[in-house]
């Protein structure tokens, strides 16, 4: 997808349907630019006014702090973190003190920023049904056709906003800056 879509995608989803586009942009677009309640016309005048081309603002980092309405179950409205997977096990492993007290954004973490930090067992001996479901590999895989491989798995420290300035890879090897 160009940039050029990737900037016109809200605008479109907002007329089609405000609710969704609510959730999946403007409310984060609101956060990055200080302002609440815009929709996207109003946010890229704003952007604009600020001297700011998108990939700018789609590049400033999310905070963990940001709390996005949400409508739950019943259909009533509240406010919370907005998570995928591995910012939650981010998230869980920061709130138990796991990860010392380094300032830095789960937020803007990935997969791969997750699996490679040095936080597991270096010695941990995997059980034998490990090792009789795939002897090859470093980590438990007991289902699946295809291997599971992670690169630099256990590999990296963290440090002070260790997601916030990191390229997200580029397919097909998804690698990185060995800084990153």
């Amino acid at each position: 997808m160009t940039g050029e879509l990737h900037q016109l995608l809200p605008a479109i989803i907002g007329k089609l349907s405000p609710f969704i586009a609510d959730l999946l942009w403007n409310q984060a677009f609101n956060f990055r630019l200080n302002t609440n309640g815009l929709v996207a016309a109003e946010l890229y005048d704003q952007m604009y006014n600020m001297n700011m081309t998108f990939g700018e603002l789609v590049t400033i980092p999310e905070s963990d702090d940001w709390m996005y309405t949400q409508v739950n179950n019943n259909n009533e409205t509240v406010k919370g973190r907005s998570m995928v997977c591995d910012v939650f096990v981010c998230s869980v492993w920061k709130a138990s003190g796991m990860l010392g007290d380094i300032p830095f954004n789960c937020a803007e973490a990935t997969n791969w920023d997750i699996y490679t930090l040095n936080v597991f067992d270096q010695n941990y001996v995997l059980p034998p049904q490990c090792q009789e479901a795939d002897p090859m590999l470093p980590t438990c895989q007991l289902l699946g056709k295809y291997r599971l491989r992670l690169p630099y798995y256990n590999s990296r420290s963290l440090y002070p906003n260790s997601f916030n300035n990191c390229p997200r890879g580029s397919y097909p090897d998804w690698d990185k800056p060995v800084a990153c």
